[in-house]
């Protein structure tokens, strides 16, 4: 479960990650195209998301594996070893 609960994470940073990456195509366009002032204010807070953003997706103290690449290497260490690695499927309810 832990690991949908993952899955499900990382899409979610995946798709505000997008969603901050369109606003800032046309807010950037716009305000390069009329206010330099507003360009640098949106320049300030595009830093602020980046951060909150790798801070979420970064393991434990910052290093290890996470979200996709977690996923990539389970599997692959899944199908190369399959003896070392435990399945469990979990009940629902």
């Amino acid at each position: 479960m832990g690991y949908l609960d993952a899955a499900v994470d990382r899409i979610g940073h995946e798709s505000r990650r997008d969603f901050v990456d369109a606003v800032e195509a046309v807010r950037t366009g716009y305000a390069a195209a009329t206010d330099r002032k507003a360009s640098s204010r949106w320049g300030t807070i595009r830093t602020k998301l980046e951060a909150q953003l790798a801070a979420a997706t970064a393991g434990p103290g910052g290093i290890g594996l996470t979200g996709e690449t977690l996923e990539r290497a389970l599997t692959s260490l899944l199908i190369t070893n399959p003896d070392i690695v435990a399945v469990r499927v979990m009940p629902r309810g």
